[in-house]
């Protein structure tokens, strides 16, 4: 599991118990940072449709879950700067 070591950037970041979760059900399989970014992107989503509250913390992690079971293309989420000259 992902350890969260800085206690005040847990209590800014309002989806902290969905990363976790997700992290939990997914590690195995997707490295966290991807995990990371595909919340933050959804999550950005519906920031601004109007903020984050409990009901769209539910949806987010839906949306999440989904795109995570179909193994969805993450490769937009990050930039690879091994290959880069």
């Amino acid at each position: 599991m992902f350890p969260i070591t800085n206690i005040a950037g847990a209590r800014k970041d309002e989806l902290w118990s969905v990363r976790e979760d997700l992290h939990v059900r997914f590690g195995d399989t997707v490295e966290f940072y991807l995990i990371d970014a595909l919340l933050d992107s959804v999550a950005a989503e519906f920031d601004r449709e109007g903020g984050i509250g409990a009901f769209r913390k539910v949806l987010i992690e839906r949306e999440v879950v989904s795109q995570l079971k179909r193994g969805a293309d993450l490769s937009h989420l990050y930039t690879d700067y091994s290959t880069a000259a």
